[in-house]
């Protein structure tokens, strides 16, 4: 490829590159322990981190980048395309193609510039078709089984700082995906504790067998101002368990109200169906989640059970036909559309 760098008060670079195999893996940076002991505790979890606004008026720059296969630890792609435009501190990503070993495709494309004022806007799109989360598969047989996801995303926000952004941020997320069969206990080895126990009370089957027969899955999130919502914003079916997933999170305080309500199906049997926790509600923060069970009305914190009131109250927040319809997922993801055609701007 070629690379050309003109010299000046603010410089402009020009780069063309193109290769057949762009190997990261030795790069990576190995993982380091942490000692609990010594880690403090966190009142927030995104962080106030500035935005490099600055930098973007540093320099002007055209990328364009191809590569025939890329290797990471934890991805590897066939197909690599970026095409990007920095001009006079507008930072646009018209192209960013990755494409997978099992054929499905990501793209993405964004903008950041501040304004006027200095503030920092962002925006972000995303679309992908064919997804498959290969991190959860030890071994090829397990690649080949496991759902394919369809993605679409779009996002706004403003700000200086990555917490700024978080507290503006509007658009939507869809992630659906089909069936196919999931090692037990594979997405909590990636989680951190409270996802991980989170994750194990949902599904307390897992523990039983050695994959979960998942039949549909779907995540609609809407997020207007700052706030993160889905009514619902988890629908997942399998072939023993429905989970059903209520949100309300302000990411300007990072207070959570999710709720969750987990259905066994039917022919289960009694033994099986009792592991099975009916209502769920997580609240607190994103930093200090908190998890409440029912109906025996314990909460679980920090691995302590304590006594708290019961939840079966949040049944009245699920609609029956995304409890009872053989078609969750259908329903959900019909829902959302509905409710974002009638949110959209009338022309």
């Amino acid at each position: 490829g070629d690379v050309m760098i003109v010299a000046g008060e603010r410089p402009t670079i020009n780069a063309d590159i193109r290769s057949n195999v762009l190997d990261l893996e030795p790069y990576a940076a190995p993982e380091e322990e942490e000692d609990e002991e010594q880690v403090p505790s966190k009142d927030r979890l995104i962080p106030d981190t500035p935005l490099p606004l600055e930098l973007l008026s540093s320099a002007d720059a055209n990328i364009n980048v191809e590569f025939a296969s890329m290797r990471t630890v934890a991805l590897d792609v066939t197909d690599v395309r970026m095409n990007m435009a920095l001009q006079n501190g507008d930072l646009r990503l018209s192209e960013l193609r990755l494409v997978g070993e099992l054929g499905g495709e990501l793209n993405v494309t964004g903008r950041l510039f501040a304004d006027v004022n200095g503030i920092g806007r962002l925006t972000i799109a995303g679309n992908g078709s064919g997804l498959t989360p290969g991190f959860l598969a030890n071994d090829a047989e397990e690649l080949e089984h496991l759902p394919i996801f369809d993605l679409d995303l779009e996002a706004q926000a403003t700000g200086q700082t990555v917490r700024d952004l978080a507290a503006t941020l509007s658009g939507y997320l869809r992630l659906i995906g089909g069936e196919g069969k999931v090692r037990s206990g594979a997405l909590t080895v990636f989680t951190e504790d409270f996802v991980a126990q989170l994750l194990n009370t949902l599904n307390p089957l897992s523990k039983q067998q050695p994959f979960t027969n998942v039949i549909c899955t779907a995540v609609l999130a809407t997020f207007k101002d700052g706030t993160v919502t889905g009514q619902p914003i988890l629908v997942q079916q399998t072939a023993r368990l429905n989970i059903f997933g209520n949100a309300n999170i302000d990411l300007s305080t990072e207070i959570l109200n999710v709720t969750f309500q987990t259905v066994p199906q039917k022919g289960l049997g009694i033994g099986l169906s009792n592991l099975v926790n009916p209502y769920i509600k997580v609240s607190g923060t994103l930093a200090k989640p908190t998890l409440g069970l029912n109906p025996e009305g314990v909460l679980i914190e920090g691995g302590a059970a304590v006594a708290t009131a019961g939840l079966s109250v949040l049944a009245k927040s699920f609609k029956d036909r995304f409890l009872t319809g053989k078609d969750a997922c259908g329903a959900a993801i019909r829902k959302a559309d509905e409710a974002r055609q009638n949110a959209a701007p009338q022309s």
